[in-house]
């Protein structure tokens, strides 16, 4: 791992656990998704917090603690990319599966667009079994449940178990309809044993 994957780890780390962090990454976000443009030089505080970036570096400082990497798209990062890295390095780095892959390229359409799907954050398996990873860094609602659960059983049947690692816990109506659907969540909490949790999954 080079140093700036290292340091982007570190980032996204903190990002996962701190409440503060990731809601300055949000703010930032929604004009992402509002405006479509690329990234300008800026800087924002907030709660102890000083975050600074241009079109080639992401930088947070937290009174001695510093990060900072490169990027080729920090809109992607700012809007949810951050935890796709970190779930998938954990995994990655982790000896309990067979192989882990980020941003598997699928061809899944339905009627319906919110059902439609050309990637997966992270695919892992161990002997027969593979699970499906989706990383939400946002608010989850039902159609991302149901569109995982549908994607698991096109492609995998039964030997395929839908995840999602969220950055905040659901609200109780998505938790029940989860369980529901048979689609395991893990947040922030479970987070330093996740591959632990996710190999009972596929034994």
């Amino acid at each position: 791992m080079t140093k700036h994957e290292k340091e982007r780890i570190k980032l996204s780390k903190a990002l996962m656990k701190n409440n503060a962090f990731t809601a300055l990454f949000n703010r930032q976000s929604r004009f992402f998704y509002k405006t479509g443009r690329p990234l300008d030089e800026n800087s924002m505080s907030s709660q102890g917090f000083d975050l600074f970036w241009d079109r080639k570096e992401i930088s947070v400082k937290q009174g001695r603690n510093f990060y900072a990497y490169q990027h080729s798209n920090g809109g992607d990062f700012f809007t949810g990319g951050w935890l796709e890295e970190l779930v998938f390095s954990k995994l990655y780095s982790s000896d309990r599966f067979d192989q882990v892959l980020k941003n598997l390229k699928i061809n899944f359409k339905t009627g319906l667009s919110q059902f439609n799907k050309n990637e997966m954050d992270v695919v892992l398996t161990k002997g027969f079994k593979t699970a499906f990873v989706e990383c939400k860094a946002g608010n989850i609602k039902q159609e991302h449940v149901y569109k995982l659960r549908a994607i698991t059983d096109y492609f995998l049947g039964s030997f395929g178990v839908p995840i999602i690692v969220a950055r905040f816990m659901p609200q109780a109506n998505i938790v029940e309809k989860c369980k529901d659907m048979g689609v395991h969540i893990f947040t922030p909490i479970e987070y330093d044993y996740l591959d632990i949790e996710i190999e009972k999954l596929l034994k």
